[in-house]
C-alpha cells in the first residue's frame, strides 16, 4: 500500500517559484493490463527523449504502480521469460505518493526524495489518478543556485556568540 505524504508547512523562506514547475506533467503512463513489450517500447521512447526513467502504471482505481528502467534490467539479468508478462505483473507499488494539493514547496519534495532514497515521486489528484512526477532532475531544472541562497533565515546562519574587545586589545588577550 502506498503512503500518501501530506505537506507540513516549513519554517524556511522559500523562493518565489511555481511549484507546478517542478512537476513533470507528462510522465509516461501505461495501463496495467498492457503487454510488457508495449512497456519496453514506451521506455525506449522515454530514453530517446531523455525524460523520466520510469513509467507510471494506471488502473481503474488510479495509480497502481511504477516500473523503472532498473526493473527491466533486473528482469533481463534474471533471465525471466517476458513473453506472457503484463505490466501489472512487474509494477511495484510506489513507496510514497504526494497529493497535488500538497505540492507547495520544491524543497519539501526534494527532501522527501532524499530522505526516502527515491528517484521518482508520483503526484496524484484527490481521486488517486496520476497527474505528474517529481524527480531530482525536474527540481534541479527549476532551482537555480541563487534560489538556494534564499531558503534559510538569517538566524539559521547567524552566530550569536560574538567576542567583544576594545580597539586597543592585543591579540593575545583575545
Amino acid at each position: 500500500m502506498s503512503t500518501s505524504i501530506h505537506a507540513i508547512p516549513t519554517p524556511v523562506l522559500t523562493p518565489s517559484l511555481s511549484t507546478r514547475s517542478i512537476l513533470d506533467t507528462f510522465p509516461p503512463v501505461i495501463e496495467a493490463d498492457a503487454k510488457l513489450s508495449q512497456l519496453i517500447g514506451l521506455l525506449n521512447e522515454v530514453w530517446q527523449g531523455k525524460t523520466a526513467s520510469c513509467v507510471l502504471v494506471a488502473g481503474e482505481a488510479g495509480l497502481i504502480g511504477i516500473v523503472t528502467e532498473w526493473d527491466i534490467v533486473r528482469l533481463a539479468a534474471d533471465g525471466v521469460c517476458t513473453d506472457k508478462l503484463i505490466v501489472r505483473d512487474i509494477a511495484a507499488q510506489p513507496k510514497f505518493t504526494l497529493l497535488e494539493s500538497d505540492l507547495s514547496d520544491p524543497l519539501m519534495a526534494l527532501s522527501i526524495l532524499h530522505q526516502h532514497r527515491m528517484h521518482h515521486l508520483p503526484v496524484v489528484d484527490s481521486t488517486g489518478s496520476p497527474v505528474g512526477l517529481v524527480t531530482p532532475n525536474s527540481i534541479q531544472q527549476v532551482l537555480q543556485p541563487s534560489n538556494l541562497l534564499k531558503v534559510h533565515r538569517v538566524s539559521d546562519a547567524m552566530n550569536t556568540q560574538v567576542v567583544h574587545v576594545g580597539l586597543n586589545a592585543s591579540a593575545l588577550r583575545i
